[in-house]
């Protein structure tokens, strides 16, 4: 069963306007795909998948065969698109189902060990978080099956996404459903993490934004930049009537001023969006020079 994030310091958005991720991979399904697409078909009987979800995933198993049989040049963008499709059919089918007890720790059993086995790089769960989607790290393991536009999404998606499915990359998690922006150093375990370099991803999604044409990576691009568009434009998070706003972040408040600062100014030259939120950020400076936002410095906000 899906848990709703709780609110607190940091607060993260559900998992279904989250960034795509590489993190959500088992091991074995990692180097499983061209396998998958000549393995059984074992659908159970706890959902009920109907006759246009097979003929996708039918479809699916086929295109993922002839990138298997071709060895490059596939457009792994396309499956991705394709996987797309699936990932809405299965959601549907598990929201009609809803099973309990026994019944759900089945379902679980299934979407995390027995679909994968026969739809290629797709994995799901109901446990915590309801998922059936791509597994991008099988994707990226496979990456000698795909086109040049692949290898332009995947070599950047590291430094752009991060690698924590329930997190957008500028959050660093400090408890289950939130954590601290990363406008300063964080070392709470061992060698100090650098901030987010959000002018380097203004930059690299730019770039990104030429190159790429299929309409998946496209889409989950332009999410992440307006994702993060509006989390400069809206550090400050209230706490309540009578309460300064707060910004909970990673290093110490010096660190953090300092790089809004730097970010604003980078901002300036870029299109009318970006030039947005660097005003907004100059704005929420001079509120945090008159007392009317507060800083916590390295996670110190309370509820985080």
């Amino acid at each position: 069963m899906r848990i709703a994030p709780a609110i607190g310091a940091g607060l993260l958005l559900a998992m279904a306007s989250a960034p795509p991720v590489l993190a959500q991979s088992s091991k074995s399904a990692v180097g499983q795909p061209c396998k998958a697409t000549v393995s059984p078909v074992r659908y159970g009987k706890i959902l009920r998948i109907n006759s246009r979800l097979k003929a996708e995933i039918a479809a699916y198993r086929r295109s993922w065969a002839a990138a298997c049989a071709k060895r490059g040049g596939t457009s792994l963008g396309g499956l991705l698109v394709r996987a797309e499709r699936i990932k809405a059919g299965m959601m549907k089918a598990i929201a009609a189902r809803r099973p309990q007890g026994k019944t759900a720790d089945r379902l679980h059993e299934q979407l995390s060990k027995i679909y994968p086995t026969f739809v290629p790089a797709m994995e799901g769960s109901i446990i915590e978080f309801e998922f059936f989607e791509p597994m991008l790290a099988v994707f990226k393991a496979h990456i000698r099956l795909g086109n040049a536009e692949d290898r332009a999404f995947f070599e950047s998606h590291d430094r752009l996404f991060g690698g924590d499915f329930k997190a957008p990359p500028w959050i660093e998690r400090t408890w289950d459903y939130g954590g601290c922006i990363r406008l300063g150093r964080w070392s709470p375990h061992g060698a100090p993490r650098p901030g987010y370099d959000f002018v380097a991803a203004a930059s690299e999604i730019a770039r990104l934004k030429v190159v790429l044409r299929t309409r998946w990576y496209r889409e989950k691009v332009l999410a992440l930049e307006a994702r993060m568009l509006r989390a400069l434009a809206t550090l400050p998070q209230k706490r309540g009537a009578g309460k300064a706003p707060l910004i909970d972040a990673c290093g110490t408040k010096v660190e953090a001023m300092a790089e809004m600062k730097r970010i604003a100014a980078r901002l300036r030259t870029k299109h009318s969006a970006y030039r947005r939120a660097g005003a907004a950020l100059r704005r929420t400076l001079k509120a945090i020079a008159a007392g009317q936002v507060r800083v916590c410095e390295k996670a110190s906000c309370p509820g985080g």
